[in-house]
């Protein structure tokens, strides 16, 4: 959903996902999240509040950590959930560390990870049924993406934007990976700063097919699973 692109084609990840999950074995121990890690430039007529900054600031930081940004949507999925809940922290508000709380409470991990994490709500309260229930929708169907032949060939011309370089630097750092290096060497090799080499991509469609490439190779040595 991350613009310049269609939102179309974020909607149909969503729907893939929760209908895989929904027809799993695992769905009824599933408690699937779905949040954005920004608010997608829409106005909120809410001041962020104050927070507990996650660590002590350095003298370096312009931002002392101490203070949330603006709301971003999150929708919890499971069945053990009543369908149409909606649900609020009536003491310290949620925000993303609440996932991370979550998981500590459900995993018994008793170690915060940061002071943000510590105070935060988890969701557990919103868990209200014993039982999983099947109620709710069988399927979620998105709407269909027109298709945009000569806008997609625009975008995969274009000098990349950080974060398609970041993705591409990411895969990168598997390569040794994929030419037969054990998991725990490649791991020290990188403690010790000793960095893959970044193969050069002029735009989204070299990178696109550098990654596509590595991630076969990577499946052919039996670590597909990485993908």
């Amino acid at each position: 959903m991350h613009p310049p692109h269609d939102v179309g084609y974020g909607d149909q990840l969503v729907a893939d996902v929760y209908n895989a999950l929904h027809t799993s074995a695992a769905w009824a121990k599933t408690l699937l999240v779905v949040t954005f890690d920004e608010h997608g430039g829409c106005f909120d007529h809410v001041a962020p509040p104050s927070a507990v900054p996650p660590s002590q600031s350095q003298p370096q930081q312009v931002f002392a950590f101490d203070r949330y940004g603006v709301r971003v949507p999150a929708v919890v999925v499971s069945p053990f959930i009543s369908p149409g809940t909606v649900f609020r922290s009536s003491g310290q508000p949620f925000d993303h560390t609440s996932i991370i709380k979550t998981l500590r409470r459900r995993f018994g991990i008793p170690a915060p990870l940061t002071a943000r994490d510590t105070l935060a709500p988890d969701f557990e309260q919103v868990l209200d049924l014993d039982a999983p229930s099947d109620l709710g929708r069988e399927a979620v169907t998105a709407l269909e993406v027109a298709p945009d032949p000569d806008g997609l060939a625009r975008a995969q011309a274009a000098p990349m934007n950080d974060f398609q370089w970041a993705m591409h630097e990411a895969a990168a750092y598997l390569g040794p990976l994929a030419q037969g290096a054990s998991i725990d060497q490649h791991i020290q090799d990188l403690a010790n700063n000793q960095k893959p080499e970044i193969p050069p991509a002029k735009n989204p469609a070299e990178a696109a097919s550098l990654i596509k490439d590595l991630m076969g190779k990577l499946k052919s040595v039996g670590l597909g699973s990485l993908r």
